[in-house]
């Protein structure tokens, strides 16, 4: 994946365009690039151990599954998109790979796939390109992420959703320290992954995630309209697995399940948490003077802290504490307010 054409600062070290090649775009506008040229007559494509941004050599949908069938594949998925085939972990939200798209494949071992003949093609079709536009068509709880080219992939099965409180129809949003929504996906009762977006350096505002930014998921069920934090057991054996994000990285959930803290308020408004994100200390504000217990948990649900308060302004320091995500609770007569703090 080398090569670069960007007309406005007048760089070209692309070259020629190749149609064994698969190419990233990004314009300012809707636009209609047509592609003139001879239709290849070779429809073998060769493929190495690891990364690889694949053309559709073929007129027509081509299913997934077949193409791939017999090789060492351990992942396709879109370019900006968020549909996946990992066989590994019997997701298959991907189904067709589409002509005039290109796509992201993981080899364990090289391989050479030939796609299939195209019967009745059409020379010289136009075709609209599925997937750019609103994630998944959801009437998501949260702002829907912009899609962007880095991704991050987190697989999660039926068994362990099974074992959790989640229910088909709910929505698992994967968030940044900030608090911004950068992917999201909905439960549908079978093993299904999200699709993780990371941050357009060509934009000035964060639009995903950055380089090792800390991960955390929360539920959403839209009949009681709850939120919750999610409590994550990363599995092992997945590349990446400390619970941060990694450009094109592969992560998987062995356990999940509701934070114990849960996000609820009572009087919570009048609570103050400040700075968050915070590097050495918080201060929380209460609406009055009196007692309270303030206590700070990690993401499993375990009891880090716990202090009894009464002023109306109070200081914790953080300093010893490591990089993360904690939760933390403010108790009082009348106030019960949880929130992430962060620590950076």
């Amino acid at each position: 994946m080398e090569g670069l054409y960007w007309p406005g600062q007048n760089v070209n070290t692309l070259g020629d365009w190749d149609s064994n090649s698969g190419y990233y775009l990004k314009v300012s506008d809707e636009t209609i690039l047509p592609i003139v040229g001879k239709i290849p007559d070779q429809s073998t494509l060769g493929l190495t151990n690891g990364w690889s941004l694949i053309p559709v050599i073929s007129e027509c949908d081509v299913d997934a599954e077949q193409l791939f069938n017999g090789f060492d594949l351990i992942i396709v998925k879109e370019v900006a998109g968020w549909r996946t085939y990992w066989p590994g972990f019997g997701i298959n939200t991907l189904g067709q790979l589409e002509p005039g798209k290109a796509y992201f494949v993981l080899m364990g071992s090289e391989g050479e796939i030939t796609f299939p003949e195209c019967n009745g093609f059409k020379v010289g079709t136009s075709k609209n390109l599925t997937g750019f536009g609103n994630l998944l068509g959801l009437n998501s709880p949260w702002q829907l992420p912009k899609l962007t080219v880095s991704t991050h992939t987190i697989a999660i099965s039926s068994n362990t959703i099974n074992n959790s409180e989640i229910y088909t129809g709910d929505f698992i949003g994967a968030f940044d320290e900030s608090g911004n929504c950068f992917g999201v996906g909905i439960w549908q009762g079978e093993n299904t992954s999200i699709t993780l977006f990371g941050n357009d350096p060509l934009t000035q505002e964060k639009d995903g995630f950055s380089e090792n930014d800390f991960i955390s998921l929360q539920a959403y069920n839209p009949e009681t309209k709850e939120e919750t934090d999610l409590v994550i057991t990363w599995d092992q054996s997945l590349p990446q697995h400390n619970g941060t994000f990694s450009t094109n990285g592969l992560s998987a959930i062995s356990e999940l399940k509701l934070s114990a803290t849960g996000i609820q308020f009572l009087n919570g408004n009048e609570v103050k948490i400040y700075p968050n994100p915070t590097t050495d200390k918080v201060f929380v504000k209460l609406p009055s003077a009196t007692k309270t217990t303030i206590s700070i948990f990690d993401m499993k649900g375990r009891l880090i802290t716990r202090n009894q308060f009464t002023e109306m302004i109070n200081e914790i320091d953080l300093s010893s504490y490591q990089k993360g995500i904690y939760i933390i609770e403010v108790k009082g007569e009348t106030i019960i307010k949880t929130e992430r703090l962060i620590k950076k």
